[in-house]
């Protein structure tokens, strides 16, 4: 009965929401609504709120968020479609990275791993080298947590910027250490 009632307030908020005339304003108030409605349940609402979004970045938030809130209430098919929604694929990857996480956490590894290369696929296609890195290197990072450590050190080697791969071979070890891998946070700095 409450979640009914809340889902009705937001509801309401939703539509003065869309009629607040300063654009970034009414994005920051669609992204806070958005993520409400999905902290509450309410998958078609969230994505609703998340799409009437018109600046392509902060829709691309509202949706991380969306399928981020999906995802810390075990709801994962939900969080996966708000993922896939993004069009943005830098902002794809990392989504679908936060999404596999917390499939990771809550035990389904091998759901995880076909999100992280589903990640994959949309850091492939993403143009900016720096935002390429990046998405490769939160890629890798979920790949570790996985337990797919050759794959994890395959992924980082495709950075081709000097700068970014050293970054990005930083953070592996740093993750590698993390789940307690020290050989394999070893190899990577002897290699």
């Amino acid at each position: 009965h409450h979640k009914s009632e809340a889902e009705q307030t937001l509801y309401q908020a939703y539509a003065y929401a869309q009629s607040i005339a300063i654009a970034h304003l009414r994005a920051e108030a669609l992204i806070a609504i958005a993520q409400t409605f999905a902290e509450i349940g309410a998958f078609d609402r969230a994505c609703a709120a998340a799409a009437a979004i018109d600046n392509a970045p902060s829709r691309a938030a509202a949706f991380s968020n969306v399928a981020q809130a999906f995802a810390k209430n075990g709801i994962f098919d939900q969080a996966r479609a708000a993922a896939e929604a993004i069009n943005d694929a830098p902002y794809r990857a990392a989504a679908l990275c936060d999404i596999a996480e917390a499939l990771i956490k809550a035990g389904e590894t091998a759901q995880a791993l076909d999100l992280l290369q589903l990640a994959r696929t949309a850091a492939d296609v993403t143009t900016s080298t720096r935002a390429h890195a990046r998405a490769l290197g939160k890629v890798a990072q979920g790949l570790v947590q996985a337990g797919a450590f050759d794959q994890a050190h395959a992924t980082v080697e495709v950075i081709s910027d000097a700068y970014l791969h050293a970054q990005a071979l930083i953070n592996l070890v740093k993750t590698f250490a993390e789940v307690g891998a020290f050989d394999q946070a070893y190899a990577v700095t002897m290699a």
